[in-house]
């Protein structure tokens, strides 16, 4: 999809004003011929109009070569004859829209449930602090970029399954650095195998209640642990089956939402003093 700005439409109305031109010269007219050119040259030299409204794009062109003839006149003087042939051309110009017009979709997208249009569309990343952002992978950008495209185009099971992706990629570096360890692991022929997410996050919720009886600092993991266990187990893990054949509305918008919640307070955690993670996030590492 593209962005499609309407507003010439409504500067092609300007050029109606020529056809109201009386016989003679007014230092109006130059002027006005002036407009009427950028207006029209603007119109054709779009690439997006060259295809979608080819017949209309050579019908201004027309009008944009008549005028030039028009202002390179030594004195100009509109004739009933002139004021006439640009009637009959913008006339055309009018017809060829509204043929051409009818045959190109155009679709409105509105803001979803407080999330505004532009960030969805233009720039997800906003959807994070300006801290956050810098620690994402380009991985976990574009599948936070995708899942936005699709909340806006109320594609709800793909809003599911591209914001799993990118949490799903953040816990397991977060695992990493609360552990220590790797989440993949040797199987018997010694192939690497990643943890599941489920494994991620009952490993995340034993970690956070064993130092909480130890009376240790858990960080935020108080807060991710829980989103991550409920989100695999609500979304993550009936996406990856048949179990769940569609999220709704709201579904989609509760996982687009953790998931937003969950990766900023995995980054914010690996790099907030006086950390509890086994190691600190490196300069220059990436989740």
């Amino acid at each position: 999809m593209r962005s499609v700005n309407g507003f010439f439409l409504f500067e092609l109305g300007f050029i109606w004003q020529l056809v109201q031109m009386k016989p003679g010269f007014s230092e109006y007219y130059p002027a006005l011929i002036g407009n009427s050119l950028y207006i029209l040259r603007s119109f054709v030299e779009d690439e997006y109009n060259k295809k979608d409204l080819p017949d209309s794009v050579t019908t201004a062109n027309n009008i944009i070569l008549n005028l030039e003839k028009l202002l390179h006149q030594q004195e100009l003087n509109i004739t009933p004859e002139i004021t006439g042939n640009l009637f009959s051309y913008i006339m055309h110009l009018r017809a060829m829209l509204m043929s051409e017009l009818g045959k190109v979709h155009t679709t409105v997208i509105e803001d979803k449930r407080g999330f505004g249009v532009r960030a969805l569309w233009n720039n997800s990343q906003s959807l994070f602090a300006s801290d956050i952002s810098p620690y994402l992978s380009e991985f976990v950008k574009i599948n936070i970029d995708e899942a936005a495209k699709c909340l806006l185009l109320d594609r709800y099971t793909a809003v599911g399954f591209h914001a799993m992706r990118s949490v799903e990629c953040v816990v397991r570096k977060y695992y990493e650095l609360i552990t220590g360890n790797s989440p993949p692991y040797k199987d018997k022929n010694r192939k690497d195998i990643f943890k599941t997410f489920g494994g991620i996050a009952q490993e995340l919720m034993d970690k956070y209640f064993s130092m909480k009886s130890q009376k240790k600092l858990s960080g935020n993991l108080s807060i991710i642990a829980p989103i991550i266990q409920a989100l695999c187990k609500t979304y993550r893990d009936p996406l990856s089956h048949p179990e769940i054949d569609t999220l709704t509305e709201d579904q989609s918008i509760t996982t687009f939402n953790y998931t937003i919640l969950a990766i900023s307070e995995i980054v914010s955690d690996a790099n907030s003093e006086g950390s509890h993670l086994a190691r600190k996030l490196n300069s220059g590492e990436l989740f």
